[in-house]
């Protein structure tokens, strides 16, 4: 159901006001379709360029920075990643969630191997932090943890961290971490498990 029109009314509706409410609901039928694909390609967009970053094989850069670009992240300054693990309900449905939110620009995230992956500019880390902490703690029901990765300062850094945190949450998952984001450098003690 992408959406409703109700009408209300004391009276009963005559031919012509029945024909202009149809002609009413079909445009708008219309506008909400457009809208629907419109951010299904912004969504597929999303998800190509994410993968590409994590890829150890890459497109081209000039190629990938232009993609980025359209999503106001800039390749040329330090990333960081956070990598966050929903219980319930699962990460794709947290993705669309927090894309009809429209809470994070100039921010690329998509739901990777059952992962949330959100990926930005670092200078705006703390922004982003708070804001994705407040949405998972007010619009899921679950438990959630997630990892904030260190600056990376080359996009050949990108696939390597992203591995590295995906292997931590299982250990925080292990030592009872809920509903937290944690600095990958607090994880140092266990390095050696990821």
């Amino acid at each position: 159901v992408l959406g409703s029109v109700l009408l209300f009314r004391a009276g009963a509706l005559d031919e012509t006001e029945v024909h202009t409410f149809e002609r009413c609901a079909s445009v708008i039928g219309v506008v909400l379709l457009s809208r629907e694909r419109m951010e299904l390609s912004k969504s597929r967009e999303q998800t190509v360029l994410m993968r590409s970053l994590l890829a150890p094989r890459r497109k081209e850069l000039p190629l990938l920075s232009e993609q980025a670009e359209r999503f106001g992240l800039p390749l040329d300054q330090p990333l960081s990643l956070l990598v966050l693990e929903a219980e319930d309900p699962a990460a794709a449905y947290a993705v669309r969630r927090l894309r009809a939110a429209n809470l994070l620009p100039s921010v690329v995230f998509d739901d990777v191997d059952d992962a949330i992956v959100v990926l930005c500019a670092t200078r705006q880390i703390e922004a982003v932090r708070t804001l994705v902490v407040k949405f998972m703690a007010n619009q899921l029901a679950g438990r959630w943890r997630g990892v904030l990765s260190r600056p990376a300062h080359a996009l050949v850094e990108l696939p390597e961290l992203h591995a590295m945190l995906r292997r931590a949450l299982p250990v925080l998952r292990r030592t009872g971490v809920k509903d937290q984001l944690v600095d990958q450098n607090e994880l140092a003690l266990y390095a050696t498990l990821f």
